[in-house]
């Protein structure tokens, strides 16, 4: 008798137990789980920075970079899964950007920062030295145009394509780790010209960088002073659409 009576305690005592078991792990979930990017690009000004958040589905979900941008959008994408992007400011460098994520859901609003800070890298180092300098007046026909340029914030650089006022001149470009050089067969026409040179790493980003001259006859040349980059961009055609 004892045995039959003991044997629906036991049974009861175990459901207990197992109910108690699964409340505790579904309180003890996480409603936000994680807050990512990818912190192996090294981002350069004015490229977009894509954020992943994982956590509760059918919530709200935004984002932050540093103090730079707060409560950017979040779309979820799957359930759970939230993506928002934000383009970097050109004209700034950032050293050291919290991304925090934050998901909120009725009454619930969790918050989370991404395991590395954001920095980005300076565009301005990677051409190092120019002749002829930007916006110069040039004498000497053809030119002689060549520059030096370093790829320590460009990483693994992939492919260089050099541009004459609209023109591709890369195959008559003599290019090497880290110098191009361009001796133009011919004599250039007179007037404003137009150098563009991208820059391609290994995970297809691209890095532009422009020379503007005027080439004139020595005697034309004597008295007349270099024109501003503003003046040379102001009277060429529009540029080529970047490669």
């Amino acid at each position: 008798m004892r045995v039959k009576v003991l044997l629906p305690l036991l049974a009861l005592v175990l459901s207990l137990v197992t109910i108690s078991q699964v409340y505790a792990a579904s309180e003890g979930s996480t409603f936000l789980v994680s807050v990512k990017y990818d912190a192996n690009h090294r981002y350069l000004p004015g490229e977009i920075l894509t954020v992943t958040l994982n956590g509760e589905n059918n919530g709200i979900a935004t984002f932050d970079v540093g103090e730079i941008a707060k409560a950017l959008p979040m779309s979820e994408v799957t359930p759970g899964i939230y993506v928002g992007s934000y383009q970097l400011p050109k004209d700034a460098i950032i050293d050291g950007a919290d991304i925090v994520g934050h998901l909120q859901k009725g009454d619930r609003n969790e918050m989370q920062t991404a395991p590395v800070k954001l920095s980005t890298g300076p565009v301005k180092e990677v051409v190092t030295k120019i002749n002829p300098d930007n916006g110069s007046v040039i004498t000497l026909d053809p030119p002689s145009i060549s520059f030096k340029h370093k790829t320590i914030e460009f990483s693994s650089l992939s492919t260089v394509r050099v541009y004459l006022d609209g023109q591709d001149i890369t195959t008559f470009c003599t290019i090497s780790q880290d110098t191009v050089i361009y001796h133009p067969s011919s004599l250039l026409l007179l007037g404003n010209h137009h150098l563009k040179v991208i820059f391609t790493d290994s995970i297809s980003r691209h890095l532009t960088f422009n020379l503007w001259f005027t080439v004139e006859r020595e005697s034309a040349a004597t008295n007349q002073q270099p024109m501003t980059q503003d003046q040379l961009q102001n009277s060429l055609p529009a540029p080529i659409p970047q490669q």
